[in-house]
Order: C-alpha cells, then structure tokens, then sequence
C-alpha cells in the first residue's frame, strides 16, 4: 500500500516542529513525465493511469503552501503521425493540473511537441518555449525555463544559448541565485541513458556562473541526481512509471539548502548551497538499483556485503571490486562504511586487504567474497568470516577465511582459511552417509561436479568424501543468536546444501555441532534472522551470476527442522522490468535488523555485474512478517518511516 504523504519519519518531524518557521520559507512543487495517452501501456508504463496518479498529486499539492507548481515536460505521450489525437490527450492532462491552487509553469519536452508548436502555446500560455520568471514568495530566486529541442532532439540553438548566458549574468550582477528547469538532464552521472545530445556548451554556462544553485530536468524516467561544482543535476522520476505509486516533488528554499520532499517513488534530499566546500548532499530515503554515493561521492563499493551495529553506528563491509570483469576477483579486499541513519555513508578504508605475498591465502587476486562481521562481547573483539578462494584455482578451493579486529573499522588481521568441521559428523548424519569404502573415496576424488543443479550430484556421498579435510563451504553469512552464540551458514558439498554450524565461544573456530538442511536443494546467498523465537532463511539458487528466484524458510530452531516457504518477492524493478522470478534482478546477502525498531528488518541484495563489477548496484527492501513467513516488497525509494505505518 502506497501512501501519498511525507515518508520519511525525520523529514516529518522538521516540519512539525518547526511549521511556523518552514512556512516563510518559499517552495514549489515539480512533477516530471506525466506521459498521458488515452492507449495501452506496458508493465511499468502505464500511459492511461497517469491521470489518476495526477489527481493524487494535485490533491497533495493542493495540501502545500506553494508559490508554483511546474511539470518538466512529456505531459503527454502522444501520436507522431495523429496531431488531433495528441491535443485531445493534452486536454485531458491539462483539465487535471487546472485544479491546482498555486501557478503552473510548463516545460516541453519532445513528446509535447507530437501536439504541434501552435497547440503548444495556445493551450500551454507561453509565447515560445523559453523564459524566466521571478516570484514575490521567493526573493532573491530567479527561475529560468530552457526549450531543449529548439534546434533538433535534445539539442539548444544558439540563440537561446546566447539568451541564456546573458539571463544568468544579469542574475549574476543582481546577486540572485539561479533554478534552471529543462526537460534534458545534462549529467550521465544524473541520468545514465537519456540525456541532452549537446550539452557542453549548456555546462560550460553552469560553470562560469556561480549564481546556478540547481538544474531540474525529467527524461529519465528513473531519475537520478549529481552534483558537479557548485550545481546540483536533479532527474526527476516520471510519473508515466510509477503504476501503483506516483512521483513527485516539493523544494523548499532556505539560505543554506534546498529541501526536497519526494513522494511516491521520488526520493528526499537536502541539498547545500554553495561551492566545493560546502557539505555533501545528504540522503533521507533509499533509491534502490541506483548509484549509491558515499561521503566522497564516490559509488559505495562493499558488494556481497553484510552490517554490524556497534555503539550507536552501523558498519558495512563488502567486497572492493574494481572495474571490468577483473573485478571479479579480490584486487583490494574488504572495504568498510560507517553511518548513524543507514542512508548516509562515510568511507572508512579498507578492513581487510589482500596480500601482496603470492604464498598468502589472501593473496591479490585470490576470490574473497561474501565477508560478515560480528562483535565477540565476551573478547571484546571483531571477527570477519568469508568465502575464499585460493588465486588461480578458480571455485575448487571452497574454503572460509577467518580475521580479527580490535576496532569495527579494522584494520583486520587474516588469522587462516580452512575448510570447516573437519572430521566431525552432522547431527543429523546417517548411517548410509558415514558408510564410505577406501574405493569409494578414491573414485570420488576423481570426479567433478556442477555448481548448480544437476542429477549427477546427489548419487554421490560428498559429505563422507569431504569428512578428513573439511566440509567445502562457499556463499555464507553469520549470525548471532540472542544468547551470544554464533552461527556460520554457508553453500556446502558442492552447492547441493546448507550447512549450519555452531561457531566457538571466541567465534574464531567451529565447536563441533552442524546441521545438513535443504539436502540436494542447491541454496546460495543464505542470510537470517530471528523474529518472535522463530527463525527465517533468504537466500536463492545457485545460478552463477545471473539471477533466480528468491526463496524463503522458517524453523523454531536454529537446527530446524525448516521449512520452505516458496518465494517472498512480490513486485517489479522499473529499472530491468524483473520480479519475483529474477528476485528483481538481484540476490540476497543479509538481513538487518533496525536497531530501536522492534520487528523491523531489511533485506539486502546485490545487482551483480559481472561485465563491470565496480558498478554493482544494491537492493534494500524491508522485510514484513507475516504469519506463515515473510514479504519482500519492491520498493523504488523508501524511508524508515514504512515501519511506522501499520502493515497492509
């Protein structure tokens, strides 16, 4: 269920407490890509609802103190070849926004234009598709609207140009601080895929006059944000891809820093005016499938990653990738961040690095992934746990690797790998399964097995072959359990299933107890938690790099028995139009409990890039319980608040 009010809880009490004060402050609202068209849409654009979404957007306007109200451009879809059509279209869109109390001000987009230039201004109210304006509720602002098709798609015509560079010097000269509205985003940074053909001369504008505090753009229906200099690229979210939601904003106008609002699937930000110097931009909600920027404005890069909440903070550790398919291998090693409000991240280096010695275990360019970090209360030290394996044996090795800190940021020291629970029997082994011959054995060792899938696999007895040297442990996590005890879960004997063994007292080592659970069913990507004495398994199937559907367990032990609760996704991505069956393109790591929030938990996956793996991209979802298991809901940009609000 989606709610058209203020979703984020710390957003909510600024306004508040401080109404009186926020209501001097100007504001105005922005929607982008309303897209109407009375025909058919796909799953994600959804011509006709537009309209309704509207409505819900105008009615929440309606509720603000605005000074106007401008949409981006693309009010409507339209019919190239069907210029009637199309101004029927804009009737309809244009009849919606007539109900909104404060001004309206248009921006057109190349969609518009299917309308024709002359229907365009008649019904729009403009003289040509460029100009600035200044409004009494907001001293000291100018606004200035740009026509980015005047000399072709996405490109700005000299004239205009040179109309531009003089209208921000003469703001410049009068000390007023600028908004720039165009339906093009001009930053790749700001939209990956859609963006202005020409936009170096646009830029070169923005740079040589510091009175530009934003340039608001739509296009990309995604959104996207960036800050080059002194400019923040805002890309607005269309609403034509918001089915079941919507999309839109308010700004709010201080003498430090813009406040934006989102609702629906626009996020909320507060962005600092100034240079260089000023403070970073800082993140109310989370925008997930995007690039997610730390402190230095730099990607976060801590993929297959799990949190520690340690003294009031969070630590994110994940895997250093580096660019290209080299990346998929460990060049660095483990990188850590550091945050109070799970949105907003500081860079604390890396935790743990590789080694440059070729002989080490984590040596450059071993496969190092999946790394997790606990708190011993009783040592008073930090224990990291991963996947690793060995450089150059590709995914033979299947090994862990065990590190120690004094600090939650590290740096950690690499203690050993091993395979786990060597010579020791499951609790739930079989007479069948410790029945292996010296022939078996040897004729085992000479035999390889898929990672995935397959029939071959469970003919053979892989947990007697694996006895002496240890259990092969692969995609793992850890957790720790309300008594202090901690768990290690990971992908064993080839894949084909989990094992869950107790961790010691310093959780340095095994303590002897494990369990086999989802014999021959081929989990990966395990992650758990605890809700109510009962616990609850996310983890998928194991198909490489590419993604499958997500599946869900829940057992009144740690030792189960469990049980299979099918998949929890529920939704799609609008960024890969994938769902539940592709677990929205992504694949579990860890589950996270939200401190001081009783029941709340959040499920992180990973969008795996395996082409180029610094770009890996990540997923944060709460996780609702239900009574039978768990949901995990698609949700484009949310807040901490939705634990607030009582479940649909």
């Amino acid at each position: 269920m989606h709610r058209p009010f203020l979703r984020h809880t710390a957003l909510a009490l600024l306004l508040a407490c401080g109404l009186a004060r926020a209501a001097e402050r100007p504001a105005f609202g922005v929607i982008a890509d309303i897209q109407y068209g009375d025909k058919e849409g796909s799953v994600s654009r959804d011509y006709r609802g537009s309209l309704e979404r509207l409505d819900r957007c105008v009615d929440t306007l309606n509720g603000q103190r605005l000074a106007f109200v401008i949409q981006l451009g693309d009010l409507i879809d339209g019919y190239p070849t069907n210029r009637p059509a199309s101004e029927a279209d804009l009737d309809r869109a244009l009849g919606r926004l007539s109900r909104l109390k404060a001004p309206i001000r248009h921006v057109v987009g190349n969609h518009c234009l299917n309308a024709g230039a002359h229907a365009l201004t008649r019904k729009l109210g403009l003289e040509r598709f460029f100009y600035t304006f200044t409004e009494p509720a907001a001293p000291g602002w100018r606004f200035v609207v740009l026509d980015g098709n005047d000399a072709g798609y996405g490109v700005i015509s000299e004239a205009q140009l040179a109309w531009f560079g003089e209208t921000l010097a003469r703001a410049q000269q009068a000390g007023e601080r600028v908004l720039c509205f165009c339906h093009f985003p001009l930053l790749k940074t700001a939209a990956e895929h859609h963006r202005m053909a020409k936009p170096e001369a646009v830029l070169a504008l923005l740079d040589a006059h510091p009175c530009v505090a934003g340039w608001f753009a739509g296009h990309e229906h995604t959104g996207g944000y960036a800050r080059q200099r002194h400019v923040h690229h805002l890309t607005l979210r269309g609403l034509v891809e918001a089915p079941g939601s919507t999309a839109f904003a308010r700004f709010e106008l201080a003498d430090d820093r813009i406040l934006e609002t989102g609702f629906g699937n626009e996020p909320s930000r507060e962005l600092f005016l100034g240079g260089a110097a000023a403070p970073r931009t800082r993140r109310l909600s989370f925008e997930n499938g995007r690039v997610w920027p730390d402190d230095r404005s730099v990607h976060i890069n801590a993929h297959g990653g799990g949190l520690l909440h340690h003294d009031g903070a969070y630590y994110w550790y994940g895997e250093h990738k580096i660019a290209g398919k080299a990346g998929n291998v460990a060049h660095v090693g483990v990188q850590v961040y550091r945050s109070h409000d799970l949105y907003n991240w500081t860079n604390e280096g890396v935790a743990l690095a590789v080694s440059e010695d070729p002989a080490s275990d984590i040596a450059k360019t071993c496969v190092l992934e999946r790394p997790k970090v606990l708190h011993n209360a009783q040592t008073g030290k930090f224990v990291m746990w991963f996947h690793l394996e060995l450089k150059g044996q590709g995914y033979r090795a299947a090994r862990s690797g065990v590190a120690v800190a004094d600090r939650p940021a590290g740096p950690f020291t690499f203690l050993r790998s091993l395979r786990p629970n060597a010579g020791v029997w499951p609790r739930n082994v079989t007479a069948e399964q410790q029945a292996l011959t010296p022939a078996d054995l040897d004729r085992l060792k000479g035999l390889t097995f898929s990672g995935g899938p397959n029939e071959e696999t469970p003919k053979h007895n892989l947990l007697a072959r694996d006895f002496a040297g240890g259990q092969m442990a692969r995609d793992m996590t850890l957790f720790q359990d309300d008594d202090g005890k901690a768990y290690h879960i990971y992908s064993s004997e080839e894949n084909s299933t989990l094992h869950i063994a107790l961790l010691s007292d310093d959780y340095l080592s095994h303590a002897g107890p494990y369990v086999r659970v989802f014999e021959n069913r081929w989990h990966e990507a395990p992650a758990l938690c605890k809700r109510g004495g009962r616990y609850y398994l996310l983890a998928s199937g194991c198909t490489g790099w590419a993604p499958n559907a997500a599946r869900a367990a829940v057992a009144p032990s740690i030792w189960g028995p469990w049980t299979e609760l099918g998949n929890p996704c529920v939704g799609v991505n609008p960024l890969n139009r994938l769902g539940p069956e592709k677990t929205f393109g992504a694949q579990s790591t860890f589950i996270l409990p939200v401190a001081g929030r009783p029941d709340a938990a959040i499920a992180l996956f990973d969008l795996w890039r395996p082409d180029n793996a610094i770009d890996g991209r990540y997923v944060w979802l709460p996780l609702r319980f239900t009574d039978e298991g768990f949901t995990v809901v698609w949700r484009d940009t949310w807040d901490l608040g939705v634990f607030d609000a009582p479940q649909p």
